[in-house]
């Protein structure tokens, strides 16, 4: 199975769920160098998992997560 080195999900209405499996595929693709999930719904739990996934394979140089509601409400 081939490894991509650049993966765009922009504007996909990926959530904590999605999050968790991007984290968990990112962590496992040793060839993933940009990561773009601008404008989804993350929030910071999904941000996290992806986080923990990627810390893993420390070879990602470009993480897009503009706009995908990260910061907490209040």
């Amino acid at each position: 199975m081939r490894s991509a080195h650049s993966l765009t999900l922009s504007h996909k209405r990926l959530r904590l769920v999605s999050g968790t499996v991007i984290g968990a595929v990112a962590g496992c693709n040793q060839k993933l160098t940009d990561l773009n999930l601008e404008t989804n719904e993350l929030g910071p739990g999904g941000a996290n998992a992806i986080m923990i996934g990627i810390n893993a394979r420390p070879v990602l140089r470009h993480l897009n997560v503009s706009d995908c509601k990260l910061a907490g409400s209040g």
